[in-house]
């Protein structure tokens, strides 16, 4: 009997070690997952034409590195709703589609003034490039992040209200690593 068991334990061993290797790879690993690590981490955000402090960022990885989670704390009034005192606090979630065109990714941003946007894309010539229609087709949203060799990210949006005939910058922003702890 105790021959026997041994006999079934060898065999099972090996069994065991191929069922290892047949499983299926964990999900959001492909390397294209990574396009965007770049804009990971703690931020603040300075305006890149004069250099004034816009925001302070967060921007991780969430959802067992699924979904990239951003929430934006807006530090200048330029973006209150008016009537308000409340600065612009919003928050994204970006992840991937695989199967989707124009590079795969897609973001969907919400805010404390009434903005919700969708937008997707991917990298272009090294530029993080989405976009998206808000509300009616004429109303175009194009959000952008470029990496820059110093460790910041730039990061610029623009709009059209003719359907993409013109378009004019909403933002553009420098991302910089905070020097001191807030």
């Amino acid at each position: 009997m105790m021959m026997r068991l041994l006999l079934l334990a060898a065999l099972a061993v090996p069994a065991l070690a191929g069922a290892d290797q047949q499983r299926p790879p964990a999900p959001c690993t492909d390397p294209a997952w990574s396009e965007f690590d770049f804009w990971l981490g703690e931020w603040e955000a300075y305006d890149s034409t004069d250099g004034s402090l816009q925001g302070r960022e967060h921007v991780t990885w969430d959802l067992d590195g699924c979904v990239i989670r951003q929430n934006w704390h807006q530090q200048s009034d330029r973006y209150k709703h008016p009537g308000s005192d409340n600065r612009m606090r919003g928050t994204s979630v970006t992840g991937r589609n695989p199967s989707a065109p124009a590079g795969g990714w897609w973001q969907t941003w919400t805010d404390n003034v009434g903005s919700y946007i969708v937008v997707a894309g991917g990298l272009k010539d090294g530029v993080m490039v989405l976009e998206g229609v808000a509300g009616n087709s004429a109303f175009r949203r194009k959000w952008h992040w470029k990496p820059l060799d110093d460790g910041s990210v730039r990061s610029w949006g623009i709009a059209s209200n003719d359907g993409g005939a013109t378009w004019q910058t909403v933002w553009d922003i420098t991302y910089r690593r905070p020097t001191d702890s807030h």
